[in-house]
């Protein structure tokens, strides 16, 4: 076998046993011992915890010999993964008593011979805290002193992912009641609002600004007015900044449960079509005619299993709002996309651009003479980043973590042209850096064109009401189905069903 250079021989060892050597130009590494690697299996004999923790990652798999001591204690675990550099080694492995149940246990996955991004992925699918005691790396030293910089990538992939859902875990255990009732509220909005998908590819050949509530945005709203035929995605956040400068976007995605969302939406919705998901807060369902996107939760599911058409989904799986209004101009079908205010840092030592509803709130209650609202700023910015620098900026892990499944997001996006607009924050590896008046300089959308699309859209939208009648929907209600809907909403299970039937009560969905 011969992988970027390196070979690997399968060789006898003093006392019989064969042991693995791998070869490069300069020099030759066992990975096990040349004498006695049956006797290996005492390398992690101390590490191994299922009580504690559940789910297992080894990185570092050779033949098998240090992890021999796994044996007895392989049904103590919901889940093991063995990420291996080399291919082609479980001839060996499956022969050798000690190590051969590695192959066979179907709790046991065995990743060998894909590179870094392979194995990132395949991780995203073994990987789940909600249904995980805890999770433990292990790291096979020689393997590691071998190829570091693979399982260095591979070990950077995991702790993504760990924290990724980590994040996503606390903030459905915090608001997984929210989330719950504003579905089952919303859920009576169908006669106003229409499905997402009839907004597939109806903007093929066309530029768009996707605009997120970063620091970076405050140096380009001057500009923005000049190209009034770029059509305009904003998260929320970024509404009350935009109307300052008298910027009306064409879109505003609102994914946000809580009511702090209306802070947002009061102060720079105007015309703005709302792009919104059954979980938004339900004060996003009244700001005119929208459309409607359909996420993982639960009550979402339903809905869709109980229609018989596509009502569409810009759902991005990054955990935040500027990834969802990334992933609704790729299904709007744009080919060109600018990235405005992803900055995913405090940039210029800026919380948020000034204007916004955070801002104001902070110069409202939290500014007076003795402690001012920049020395606020700069405070919040310390203990929040706790002194995390990344690419010369300070940040927080939370917003590398969204940097990277943005980036991810963007890796998986090959047809479009996508470039960040400077200044940018943390750089994203998928979206180089752009001038904004070099980005623009190819709009070629007139704003009377702009604004006869714009209405086409809306004059060709129907409710959904009109393609699947909430009654059909109601009728498919029943204490069962809300008994299943309920326990996947609430992973922590301190909600009760009788809390559920209340939701539902309450809207009048059932006649009991």
């Amino acid at each position: 076998m011969v992988r970027n250079g390196i070979t690997y021989t399968i060789e006898k060892a003093k006392d019989g046993s064969f042991t693995l050597i791998v070869h490069d130009a300069a020099r030759s590494i066992p990975i096990h011992s040349t004498y006695r690697p049956s006797e290996e299996g005492t390398i992690f004999k101390n590490q191994f915890n299922p009580d504690r923790y559940d789910t297992l990652i080894i990185l570092g798999g050779g033949l098998g010999y240090h992890l021999s001591g796994l044996g007895p204690l392989v049904h103590k675990y919901r889940r093991i993964v063995i990420v291996e550099y080399l291919e082609g080694l479980d001839a060996e492995i499956a022969k050798n008593p000690l190590t051969a149940f590695l192959l066979t246990h179907s709790n046991i996955a065995f990743l060998s011979g894909l590179s870094p991004s392979e194995t990132e992925e395949k991780l995203s699918h073994l990987i789940n805290l909600e249904s995980s005691k805890g999770i433990q790396v292990l790291e096979h030293p020689a393997s590691l002193r071998a190829f570091p910089d693979y399982y260095r990538a591979v070990k950077a992939a995991a702790e993504k992912i760990i924290n990724r859902s980590a994040g996503n875990l606390i903030t459905q255990s915090k608001l997984s009641r929210r989330f719950f009732k504003n579905a089952v509220i919303n859920l009576g909005s169908f006669d106003t609002h229409c499905n997402f998908s009839h907004l597939y590819n109806t903007c093929e050949g066309k530029t768009a600004l996707v605009i997120a509530a970063g620091p970076s945005l405050s140096s380009n709203l001057e500009k923005i007015k000049d190209y009034p035929g770029c059509f305009i995605i904003a998260v929320d956040s970024a509404l009350p900044v935009l109307s300052a400068y008298g910027i009306i976007p064409d879109f505003f995605v609102s994914i946000d449960p809580q009511p702090y969302v209306f802070e947002h939406l009061a102060q720079g919705s105007g015309t703005s079509i709302a792009l919104i998901t059954l979980t938004s807060h339900p004060c996003a369902f009244t700001m005119g005619r929208g459309f409607l996107s359909l996420n993982t939760h639960p009550v979402s599911q339903f809905v869709q299993e109980a229609v018989d058409f596509d009502i569409g989904s810009f759902h991005s799986a990054t955990g935040s709002v500027a990834g969802d209004a990334l992933m609704a101009a790729f299904k709007m079908g744009f080919s060109r996309i600018g990235l405005l205010g992803f900055d995913s840092a405090f940039l210029h030592y800026e919380t948020y651009p000034r204007g916004s509803a955070y801002q104001k709130r902070w110069g409202l209650y939290s500014n007076d003479r003795f402690f001012s609202i920049d020395s606020r700023n700069f405070n919040y910015i310390m203990h929040a980043s706790g002194a995390l620098r990344h690419s010369g900026v300070y940040t927080r892990k939370s917003f590398v973590a969204y940097r990277d499944a943005i980036d991810d997001l963007l890796r998986k996006e090959t047809k479009n042209t996508i470039y960040t607009i400077a200044p940018p924050g943390l750089p994203l590896s998928q979206a180089p850096v752009c001038a904004f008046e070099d980005f623009m300089r190819d709009c070629r959308t007139e704003f009377t064109q702009k604004k006869k699309m714009m209405e086409s859209l809306l004059a060709t939208a129907e409710p959904i009401a009109a393609h699947a009648p909430f009654s059909a929907i109601k009728r498919l209600l029943s204490n069962e189905v809300i008994a299943r809907i309920t326990e996947a909403s609430f992973p922590s299970g301190k909600a009760s069903i009788a809390n559920a039937l209340y939701f539902f009560k309450k809207q009048n969905y059932l006649n009991c």
